[in-house]
């Protein structure tokens, strides 16, 4: 097997797992933070609300990206916490609970959210030149966004 060698690293159980994606999370918000407040000027308010701070230390920007790439390992670790599979039943169960709550909620938000911009127009359904086999894809009316990752120049 190719990742026998990787077994060690591995969880024990499910609930230790469901933790270490939540300390994940935490510290990667907690890290998000200490980007915030050593780029803050002086005099600009906790939230950078009297100055607007790039794009990519906005509230949730860090944390939705580490959100996608734990889904998964989330919402599995989740379903054998409340399957059965834990050291703490009780506090994994309701931790278990909150998150696959969570993630739900997630779902249902980005959704509302695409079918309102497609519903108002900002996002469109555009065919493509032939050179790119007039395939279809969805791009912005108006194109207000900062790169939210950076590129190399």
């Amino acid at each position: 097997d190719i990742a026998r060698s990787l077994v060690w690293a591995l969880p024990t159980t499910a609930d230790v797992e469901l933790v270490l994606c939540c300390a994940a999370l935490l510290a990667t918000w907690l890290a998000r933070r200490a980007a915030v407040r050593q780029r803050r000027p002086e005099g600009v308010g906790r939230d950078g609300a009297d100055g607007e701070g790039p794009h990519g230390l906005v509230r949730g920007a860090w944390e939705l990206r580490v959100a996608g790439l734990l889904a998964f390992p989330l919402a599995a670790s989740s379903i054998r916490v409340l399957s059965g599979d834990a050291a703490l039943p009780m506090f994994s169960s309701i931790l278990a609970a909150v998150v696959l709550f969570m993630l739900g909620h997630h779902v249902l938000m980005a959704l509302k959210f695409v079918t309102e911009v497609v519903g108002e127009g900002r996002v469109l359904l555009a065919s493509l030149p032939a050179t790119a086999h007039g395939s279809e894809v969805f791009v912005d009316r108006i194109c207000d966004q900062l790169l939210a990752l950076p590129v190399s120049p």
